[in-house]
């Protein structure tokens, strides 16, 4: 079994070359919308699914994802989700895992 899961991560590893995210700004007040930005890059032109991340403090007001395919030898597929986030209440807000 070990080495099984050893094998799926690494190629995971493999098929994954980049996932960052970004919030555009660290403050705001109830109300007001902070952007999310999520990024994942692969090495195949397969479909990426993003899930939802765990969010305390914040709702989810909108969302856009995009995709950038690049077929052939060196195929590789850039998924971008972006989420509007209002925060709900005063205080701090967590943006958990994705």
């Amino acid at each position: 079994m070990k080495h099984i899961v050893q094998r799926i991560a690494t190629l995971a590893a493999i098929l994954l070359l980049a996932a960052c995210t970004t919030l555009d700004r660290s403050e705001a007040a109830v109300g007001e919308i902070v952007v999310l930005t999520i990024r994942v890059e692969t090495r195949t032109g397969d479909p990426v699914t993003i899930g939802e991340p765990i969010l305390s403090g914040l709702e989810v007001r909108g969302t856009r994802e995009e995709s950038r395919v690049a077929i052939g030898p060196d195929a590789s597929r850039i998924t971008i989700r972006t989420l509007q986030l209002a925060a709900t209440r005063p205080g701090r807000a967590v943006v958990g895992a994705i």
